[in-house]
């Protein structure tokens, strides 16, 4: 089923690099991380203007129809789309690649497997994180299922690290039941077979995530810029008061000058306005919560499992 994604060539007016190339798997299974060919897309270390939109990503393939029902969910908004063709787009949520296909697309399914089957989740980010360099993608939205629930993590490429935001999906099972599952998730758990999936409030949380990061990436350049040139025009000598000045002027006390206590991400409004409009959805039910047993800052939003 379509994603929402142009056929090959992918996006060819401006690709940030290479389009759906991806880096060579490891062959041992995960061991390390993904190296990118010559000539492939922007690398993981690539500046953050060669990456945009967001990439989904099943990582086990019991989370794919999960997985395309959130792409076609976000690949809707050109803001959050990547640039990769259909045929990328699809390999990447779980279809096995054509035989016909390009190498790179063959690799990306080789590496998305890899992903799946790391030992670890360093090596697992790593390789995701790669993925999304390959994608040339800013961030990625990995999809996994546990107890026969879709769940969505977003990796940040740069840095490879996981951005506090998990979302859930709504799952709206057949009527009168379905037959055998039709697949088995990494803990054992059967996945219904005849389900649609819904993603609430995914695209808004993407899409302010990112406008975060860009913003947060522009006050960064901005503190590293250097320094404005010290060849200022040299004073003709000492300056003294102008005649009738009141030089007893009282200086704000010093408590007021402190700067102010940094304040987290997710308590801006830029974040939860565009959510405003989603928490509404009739058939679904949004449930936003903002944990502090353990997780921090992370913000859920969790669908649910409708009979």
């Amino acid at each position: 089923m379509a994603l929402g994604l142009a056929a090959a060539p992918a996006l060819a007016d401006d690709p940030p690099g290479g389009g759906a190339a991806a880096p060579h798997a490891p062959r041992d299974g995960g061991a390390a991380a993904a190296e990118a060919p010559s000539g492939a897309a922007p690398s993981a270390a690539a500046p953050r203007s060669a990456l945009r939109g967001a990439v989904v990503v099943a990582v086990d393939d019991a989370s794919a129809e999960a997985a395309r029902a959130l792409a076609r969910a976000l690949y809707r908004d050109p803001a959050l789309r990547p640039p990769i063709d259909e045929a990328a787009a699809q390999v990447l949520t779980g279809d096995p690649p054509r035989p016909d296909a390009p190498a790179a697309v063959k690799e990306l399914a080789e590496v998305r497997r890899s992903a799946g089957r790391a030992e670890s989740e360093p090596v697992a980010r790593s390789l995701l994180a790669s993925l999304g360099a390959g994608a040339g993608a800013a961030l990625v939205v990995a999809v996994t299922t546990a107890h026969g629930h879709p769940v969505a993590r977003v990796l940040r490429v740069a840095g490879a690290s996981y951005a506090p935001l998990e979302l859930g999906a709504t799952v709206q099972r057949a009527a009168g039941g379905a037959a055998a599952p039709a697949a088995t998730t990494a803990d054992g758990a059967a996945a219904p077979a005849a389900a649609t999936f819904d993603w609430p409030g995914a695209g808004a949380a993407v899409r302010a995530l990112l406008a975060g990061d860009a913003r947060a990436a522009g006050a960064t350049d901005r503190a590293a810029a250097p320094p404005a040139s010290a060849h200022a025009a040299p004073q003709r000598g000492p300056v003294g008061p102008r005649a009738g000045v009141d030089l007893t002027a009282s200086k704000a006390p010093a408590g007021d000058q402190g700067a102010p206590a940094q304040r987290s991400m997710w308590s801006s409004p830029w974040f939860w306005g565009p959510l405003a409009g989603v928490v509404a959805t009739g058939i679904v039910v949004l449930v936003l919560a903002q944990t502090s047993d353990g997780d921090g800052d992370t913000v859920h939003l969790r669908g649910r499992i409708a009979p």
